[in-house]
């Protein structure tokens, strides 16, 4: 164990970093493949289908709401703006913030109609918006923390929310009679314990809401339409 530790602290910060996420992805892959037959087993094959609607309809509706801007864009903004980082990344969680809040005004005005579009219950929609809300903030928080290399905290987070999730559902679903909704609401609660406190915390730290530059800045990257210089 000294033998590896010790070849573990002379490997490079860039080489570290790189093990550690190849280590947890592995880990979260494996978990998740694992509890894949607990859930089939529990639920009903229309259950786990909805589960699966809902999951494809969130990964959709994120591109709209959050237009990926935590992904190769905001790295090309980080470089640009690198001695105002926090202004930038609230400025970012405030657009993503309002797009979605734009989002589910734009819900709750055809609520019939878009349950019938989607396919998906009104409280699992309620679910999703939170999801749609919180997450940006950790993406832009575990990208920001990729690009500085303090990549323990996010191997932790990744972890935790992946175990959390896959206990804390096995437990609702298998002590609730509304099986999707509880999978969803327990999945959705174990990114919240992680996604909360950075979405309060990245604003806190950046005090910037609306930026016109920062803004603009990220649709030009998302859209490729002007490359920032």
């Amino acid at each position: 164990m000294k033998k590896i530790r010790d070849k573990y602290n002379n490997l490079s910060i860039v080489a570290r970093a790189t093990l550690c996420y190849t280590i947890a992805n592995v880990l979260v892959k494996g978990v998740a493949l694992l509890s894949t037959p607990i859930f089939t087993r529990v639920m009903k094959e229309s259950e786990y289908g909805t589960y699966s609607i809902f999951q494809s309809w969130y990964g959709i509706i994120l591109i709209f709401t959050s237009l990926n801007v935590f992904l190769g864009g905001y790295t090309k903004g980080l470089l640009k703006y690198k001695d105002k980082i926090d202004a930038y990344t609230s400025s970012s969680l405030a657009m993503t913030t309002f797009i979605t809040c734009c989002w589910g005004i734009i819900y709750l005005t055809n609520i019939p109609f878009w349950t019938n579009v989607f396919n998906v219950s009104p409280s699992m929609m309620t679910v999703m918006f939170i999801e749609l809300l919180l997450m940006p903030a950790y993406e832009l928080w575990s990208s920001k923390s990729r690009f500085e290399y303090k990549y323990r905290m996010v191997v932790f987070a990744s972890v935790w929310m992946s175990l959390l999730s896959i206990t804390v559902g096995v437990i609702a679903v298998m002590t609730n009679s509304q099986r999707v909704v509880a999978r969803v609401s327990a999945d959705v609660f174990a990114k919240a314990t992680i996604a909360l406190p950075l979405f309060f915390l990245l604003f806190a730290k950046g005090k910037v809401l609306f930026n016109k530059k920062f803004w603009n800045a990220d649709c030009k990257i998302k859209l490729n339409t002007v490359p920032i210089q």
